[in-house]
């Protein structure tokens, strides 16, 4: 009996150590563009923090209730830092 669910065609030619080359390049790729946007990430951070802290003239930047748009942004913001 076949199911037809499972059932596939391939490409003659095809062979599993393609399969294996295709998906070991794909996590090579995805490692070396994740490690891209972290250092992406945190410089921007960086940037967001400096840029507020001499805005405000003062590190404590993010205890002004007048930066968020709604006070329970600032309170979920406040909970999270806690």
């Amino acid at each position: 009996m076949i199911d037809e669910e499972t059932e596939h065609n391939f490409l003659k030619g095809a062979s599993f150590d393609d399969v294996i080359a295709r998906y070991n390049f794909d996590r090579s790729l995805r490692l070396i563009l994740f490690d891209a946007i972290e250092i992406i990430e945190v410089a921007l951070r960086a940037k967001i923090i400096n840029h507020l802290s001499q805005a405000k003239d003062s590190g404590l930047w993010y205890l002004d209730e007048s930066l968020f748009e709604k006070m329970e942004y600032y309170e979920d913001f406040l909970l999270d830092l806690k």
